[in-house]
């Protein structure tokens, strides 16, 4: 399903635009409340390659998740004179993208211990930029391998807490909203991931 042209018109090739402050975008969810069709796109592309990402982690089909992520926004335009706040704009897409994507692995009959592995299995893990120099480029590619590697050992809770926080940029309330926990859970899953990491990248740390 693709957003209905008539209601706005989002071009698919437009870039990820840098992340505003919660008041930026409370206010901006307040205009798309409002109707405002320009609003609505700039949340629309501010988010929508960052939610496709979270929720390929789940489905591993970037076609489905592209479809899912568009529902979502679908539906905050459809309903957007009852839409109601009760986080950040940030925390409401994700839970809304991974409940999506939930939903869509609960139809198709998988289990719940797939559901629970296929959770933020690292593909997200923003490395930084790509050096230039061969050699430091061969020893940032061996340290993202390792790096991913490592992620994708840690339980799923552990690998939910790190990509929503480290690779999406979440608050640990956020987080908590995101996964339905405390955000007590989510400090002590954060703690656990990163005892984890550092004794797996022990070579590469000073």
């Amino acid at each position: 399903m693709r957003l209905d042209s008539a209601a706005v018109h989002v071009p698919s090739s437009e870039p990820t635009r840098p992340a505003r402050t919660d008041a930026e975008e409370r206010a901006c969810a307040q205009r798309v409340r409002a109707g405002d069709k320009d609003a609505f796109e700039r949340l629309y592309r501010a988010y929508y390659r960052r939610l496709v990402g979270f929720v390929f982690t789940y489905l591993h089909s970037e076609p489905i998740a592209e479809e899912l992520v568009q529902d979502v926004f679908l539906a905050v335009w459809r309903e957007r004179e009852r839409w109601e706040l009760r986080t950040t704009v940030r925390a409401y897409l994700f839970q809304s993208a991974r409940n999506a994507a939930l939903n869509h692995l609960r139809h198709e009959g998988v289990s719940q211990s797939a559901l629970e592995n296929a959770a933020a299995d690292g593909r997200a893990l923003a490395m930084g930029e790509r050096p230039a120099a061969l050699d430091v480029q061969q020893e940032a590619d061996e340290l993202a391998t390792v790096a991913q590697a490592a992620i994708a050992k840690l339980p799923p809770r552990c690998r939910m807490a790190f990509t929503l926080c480290r690779a999406h940029g979440l608050t640990y309330a956020e987080t908590a909203q995101v996964m339905g926990v405390s955000e007590r859970t989510v400090k002590m899953q954060m703690a656990r991931a990163l005892l984890a990491l550092r004794a797996g990248l022990a070579r590469w740390l000073p």
